[in-house]
């Protein structure tokens, strides 16, 4: 009798995304594996670097020595006087590597070059209005262009790409510079930089760029477990967590200021933009980092209103947040003065005492050390570490 035909049976969940991965992938896998211990371990030694790994001493040393010839590692001075053979450290040459950075935000354009040590080495910025299409990508493409020339040609030539962070989630609808507009900015301003630039391009949302840049910057203390809440004209948000980047089901993160705490979102109590509106600023051209947008010496009863407000929405969004995801730490941070980010954060532990003195564990909260330029700081680094550290290596 002749086969039958059966109708094809869909993939199982098990098998979604399965890939064979190549021998010289594993190769590059374990040498991106021992660049990163020598990234967040400087001083590691050969034998410091197998034992963390797993892999061979002699493996090691092959890859050390082809990082070194490289130009992303170099040694230190023998270390002497201990157990054992004399032992040699490595550290990474941090300005080996860069990137550029870019956040088009709700009423400005941020810009930075950051190397692997986490630290902004120079940066632009403008005011702008996303709604005018054209403006944004040429604005961009125009002040990269001013970074990248004072660049010497090894300078230049270290520079792994550009990433570019938009907002995912913007109430008002796309008329008004919603989520949408914002990916046709990205878009847009992506295929300029890489016609222009000869630089590839990676796209993010600004709530996970500014969460990255606080779990991988420089004095970062918070274990690979955080949440970091960006107040800007509206909220963005992200969360890590086991040192690695949560997505959600749409790939956008943790979107917080949608939240809603009673008859209103995050968004419409905490951001920036409620602040405005309760001063009747809306519409001003003025933005949090000029002279004179914070007064707090008296900032007026509406400031002060606001505030009270925004730390509580904020302290039972973070608590509803940490309830789903389990995260340790809680960052606040964005386009405000770091005194007012304190008073913010002491008023959510004051509100959250009662809990406290209960014996209930909640999440440490302190304020965010990368400061306004988180989101495009993380985007920078989400460079970096796609090119050099991530093990998510391409299938062939």
């Amino acid at each position: 009798m002749p086969d039958r035909p059966f109708p094809k049976a869909p993939a199982h969940p098990f098998a979604i995304g399965v890939r064979g991965v190549h021998h010289s992938q594993i190769s590059q896998i374990n040498q991106r594996a021992v660049l990163t211990l020598v990234g967040t371990h400087p001083g590691i030694t050969n034998a410091e670097i197998a034992r963390r790994s797993g892999l061979g001493a002699q493996t090691v040393s092959r890859f050390l020595l082809e990082l070194e010839q490289k130009g992303l590692i170099r040694r230190g001075g023998v270390l002497r006087g201990h157990l054992g053979q004399p032992a040699t450290p490595y550290f990474l040459v941090y300005d080996s590597a860069c990137a550029i950075g870019i956040e088009i935000g709700w009423r400005r354009l941020d810009i930075v070059l950051t190397d692997m040590s986490g630290e902004a080495r120079r940066a632009r910025w403008a005011k702008i209005d996303p709604r005018q299409d054209g403006v944004v990508p040429e604005l961009a493409q125009r002040l990269c262009a001013d970074l990248l020339t004072v660049l010497t040609a090894r300078e230049r030539q270290s520079v792994a790409g550009i990433g570019i962070a938009v907002p995912s989630e913007t109430p008002g609808g796309d008329a008004d510079g919603g989520a949408q507009h914002f990916r046709h900015l990205a878009a847009a301003t992506a295929a300029r930089l890489q016609r222009e630039a000869g630089l590839p391009v990676l796209q993010a949302e600004s709530g996970n760029a500014a969460a990255w840049a606080e779990h991988v910057g420089p004095e970062s203390q918070w274990n690979g477990s955080l949440l970091h809440v960006h107040l800007d004209t509206f909220i963005a948000s992200g969360c890590v967590i086991d040192g690695v980047l949560w997505r959600g089901g749409t790939g956008d993160g943790a979107r917080l200021g949608m939240l809603r705490c009673g008859e209103y979102s995050l968004d419409d109590i905490a951001s920036l933009g409620a602040l405005d509106r309760r001063l009747g600023r809306a519409g001003r051209d003025i933005l949090p980092d000029d002279p004179g947008y914070w007064s707090w010496d008296g900032l007026t009863e509406q400031g002060e209103a606001w505030l009270e407000a925004a730390a509580a929405a904020l302290a039972e969004a973070i608590l509803n947040a940490e309830a789903l995801m389990g995260f340790r730490h809680a960052l606040v941070g964005g386009r405000l003065p770091p005194a007012i980010a304190e008073r913010i954060v002491q008023r959510i532990l004051d509100i959250w005492q009662p809990q406290i003195a209960r014996g209930a564990t909640l999440p440490n909260i302190e304020v965010g050390r990368i400061g306004p330029s988180a989101p495009a700081m993380g985007a920078s680094f989400r460079v970096i570490h796609d090119r050099l550290f991530s093990r998510d290596m391409p299938i062939a």
